[in-house]
């Protein structure tokens, strides 16, 4: 008898449950595709954003902006990125999405042909309490970015 993986079980269940066909992706090297590339990630200092970061600087981007509103948590992922991939060309940017001038700023400097946009607040209960701070992080500072980064191309 042979035993399945249980995640191989559930994953295909799932693709049944939704009437989808499985996408086969290489699993050369994850992000490898990104190579060469001019790369942004707002929110790059956030959990996401940083084991994104750090997934990036490993597969040699033409360069890999990485920006954030938090001065102490981009001050610590620029020391851990420094450390460990100290030939990746990082550059740190300390800006808010809420700003479109600053964003404006930064993707004409950046030049980017990718962006990875997880600035955002995501803690439902202090969203239900501050509404109009998440709306405007996450609606006003998605849709300025995409303003901009349609201005840059």
């Amino acid at each position: 008898m042979t035993m399945t993986d249980p995640l191989v079980e559930v994953s295909q269940r799932l693709y049944e449950v939704l009437g989808r066909q499985r996408i086969e992706v290489g699993h050369d090297s994850p992000g490898a595709h990104l190579s060469g590339k001019r790369i942004l990630i707002t929110g790059a200092a956030g959990s996401i954003g940083s084991a994104l970061a750090e997934l990036l600087a490993r597969v040699s981007p033409a360069s890999l902006t990485l920006l954030d509103s938090h001065e102490n948590s981009l001050f610590h992922l620029r020391q851990h990125l420094s450390a460990v991939y100290p030939e990746a060309p990082l550059c740190y940017v300390l800006a808010d999405v809420r700003n479109r001038r600053r964003i404006g700023q930064v993707l004409d400097a950046a030049t980017p042909e990718v962006i990875f946009h997880l600035a955002a607040y995501k803690h439902v209960p202090l969203a239900e309490e501050l509404p109009a701070e998440f709306a405007a992080v996450n609606v006003l500072g998605t849709w300025q970015l995409l303003q901009e980064a349609r201005r840059v191309g």
